[in-house]
C-alpha cells in the first residue's frame, strides 16, 4: 500500500518519440508510443533534480517546443543515492501553458509554483532523527508503478516541530503507515531526497507487506539562455556510494567545490546519465 505522485509546473525540452512493444494479458502484442523530456525538479535549496517526463502519446499529436511550461500531474519514482540514472516521472495528466516562450513578458504570466507538491502513502522504516530548530527527519518507503514496473523510493521526512501547527502532533513510529503532503527541501549527503511535511494523516500502526502517437516532432525553438521562471535543466546527480543499504542523513548535499574535493577522495561520483548543468 504506497504511491508517490508529483504535482506542479515543469519546463520541457528534448522532447522525442519513443516506441515500446508490450504483450498484453491475452498474448496479444502491441506497440506503444510515449514521448519522453529532459525536465527538473526543483528543490528549496539547490541543487534541483534532473528528471526524465514519459507521455502516452497517440497517433498525430506533435512534441511540445522546448522550454514549454506544463501543469504535471505524474507519479513517480527516486533513485537512491547510488543508483544511476535520473528522477522517473509517469504522467498521468499534462496541461500546457499558452504563449510563446520566447517572449521576455511570458515568465509573468505563469504563477509562482516552481516546488511541485508531493502526495505521498509510505511506510515509516527507521527511528526519527532530531535536527537543530527544533525539526525531527525519519525515513519513509513509498513505491509506485512507474516505467512498467513496480519501483520503490526512500524519501527523509522533516517535520518542523517548532511551528505551533506541529508541537501536539506525535512522530511517526517505525512501523506506521502515513499519508503525506510534502515539497522538496534538498538532496542530502546520504544520497535521498529530504521533504518538507505540509499535511500528515497516520492510516494505521502496522507494516503491511512492502516490495519495494506524437508521430511528428515539431519544429523546437532554441532553448532560452537567460535565467526563466521554470527551467528544464539540472546538475548532474551525486552518485553515493552505499546509499540504498545505509540509513538516510538529512546532511545536505554539498556544492560545488565540495563535491570536486569528494571527488578527489573518491567518496563521491557523478552520474554519466544525468541531464547537463542549466542557468538556474
Amino acid at each position: 500500500m504506497s504511491s508517490l505522485v508529483f504535482v506542479g509546473m515543469f519546463s520541457l525540452t528534448n522532447g522525442h518519440l519513443v516506441h515500446t512493444t508490450t504483450t498484453k494479458r491475452s498474448g496479444e502484442t502491441v506497440n506503444v508510443c510515449h514521448t519522453h523530456y529532459t525536465t527538473a525538479v526543483w528543490c528549496q535549496i539547490p541543487p534541483h533534480i534532473p528528471a526524465e517526463l514519459r507521455i502516452y502519446s497517440r497517433a498525430g499529436e506533435s512534441v511540445y517546443a522546448d522550454s514549454t511550461v506544463v501543469f504535471v500531474v505524474a507519479k513517480a519514482y527516486i533513485p537512491a543515492g547510488d543508483v544511476p540514472g535520473d528522477l522517473l516521472l509517469e504522467a498521468l495528466h499534462v496541461a500546457p501553458f499558452p504563449g510563446n516562450q520566447s517572449e521576455d513578458g511570458f515568465d509573468r504570466t505563469l504563477p509562482d509554483f516552481q516546488w511541485p507538491l508531493t502526495f505521498c502513502l509510505g511506510t515509516v522504516t527507521g527511528a526519527s532523527t532530531d535536527l537543530p530548530n527544533g525539526q525531527i527527519s525519519f525515513p519513509v518507503s513509498t513505491s509506485d508503478y512507474v516505467r512498467g514496473s513496480t519501483k520503490s523510493t526512500t524519501l527523509l521526512c522533516i517535520l518542523n516541530k517548532a511551528k505551533p501547527r506541529w508541537i501536539n502532533v506525535p512522530v511517526p513510529a517505525q512501523g506506521t503507515v502515513i499519508s503525506f503532503i510534502v515539497m522538496c527541501s534538498h538532496l542530502t549527503m546520504s544520497g535521498h531526497l529530504a521533504v518538507n511535511i505540509e499535511n500528515l494523516v497516520f492510516c494505521s500502526t502496522a507494516a503491511p507487506s512492502y516490495s519495494a502517437d506524437r508521430t511528428t516532432d515539431s519544429k523546437q525553438s532554441s532553448p532560452s539562455s537567460k535565467r526563466r521562471k521554470y527551467c528544464a535543466e539540472a546538475p548532474p546527480r551525486v552518485l553515493v556510494s552505499g546509499a540504498s543499504k545505509t540509513v538516510p542523513t538529512c546532511a545536505p548535499i554539498p556544492s560545488p567545490s565540495q563535491v570536486d574535493s569528494l571527488e578527489t577522495s573518491g567518496s563521491l561520483s557523478i552520474s554519466t546519465n544525468a541531464v547537463g548543468p542549466g542557468s538556474m
